[in-house]
C-alpha cells in the first residue's frame, strides 16, 4: 500500500463527568446509561494522523478499550477518516487502572500490526487527566516517545520519522529523529 500505518489509540469520554457515579462496591465508574463520545485530546491526535496520512499516504487506524457501547463513538472515528477502527472489549477490562489498559493496548498492537509505523496518542483523557498511557504503552513496546508533538514528517524511503514538539513552559522546539 505505500505510506504510513499509523495507529491512534482513543478513548470515549463521558460529555457530563458529573452524570458518572461509582459502584460503591467496586469502586469503579458507572458508565451504563451514560452518553460517550470521542475524548477531545484524542480528536486532537486523530487530525493530526489524517494530516500525516494526507502527505504520504498510508492509512490511520483507531482503536479502543472500551465497553461494547464503545462502538458508535469509535464509529464516528471512521466518519472523520480513519480508515480501520477496533473495539477491544472484554468484561474483564471493566474497571481496569491505565497499567493493564496499556498492557492490552500494545498487546493489541503487536499482534493486530505488527508492521505499524506510527503510534499518535492524544495529550491526556478529559475523565482522568493521566496522560500515563503514551508512556506505558511504549515501554511495553520497547519504543521511543515524544509528549507534546506539533509536527512529524516522514522519510519513507529511509523508515524516518523526525517528530517535533514545543515545550510552552521555556517556549522552546525540540526535533527528534527515529
Amino acid at each position: 500500500m505505500g505510506g504510513l500505518t499509523i495507529i491512534v489509540p482513543v478513548k470515549a469520554a463521558v460529555p457530563n463527568v458529573t452524570a458518572v457515579r461509582l459502584d460503591p462496591v467496586t469502586h469503579n465508574l458507572v458508565r451504563e446509561g451514560v452518553p460517550l463520545m470521542l475524548n477531545p485530546y484524542d480528536r486532537n491526535a486523530l487530525e493530526f494522523a489524517l494530516r500525516l496520512k494526507d502527505k504520504y499516504g498510508g492509512k490511520v487506524i483507531t482503536m479502543s478499550m472500551a465497553p461494547p457501547s464503545g462502538k458508535d463513538f469509535l464509529e464516528s472515528t471512521i466518519g472523520m477518516g480513519a480508515d480501520e477502527a477496533y473495539l477491544i472489549t472484554d468484561r474483564a477490562f471493566a474497571g481496569a487502572d491505565t497499567l493493564a489498559t496499556s498492557y492490552t493496548v500494545a498487546r493489541s498492537i503487536q499482534r493486530l500490526f505488527p508492521d505499524f509505523d506510527l503510534i499518535v496518542f492524544g495529550e491526556e483523557t478529559t475523565d482522568s487527566t493521566t496522560a500515563h498511557m503514551p508512556a506505558q504503552v511504549a515501554s511495553w513496546l520497547n519504543l521511543p516517545y515524544v509528549y507534546y508533538a506539533v509536527e512529524a514528517e516522514a522519510r519513507l524511503e529511509d523508515k524516518v520519522i523526525r517528530v517535533t514538539r514545543y515545550l510552552e513552559d521555556e517556549g522552546v522546539y525540540e526535533m527528534y529523529e527515529y
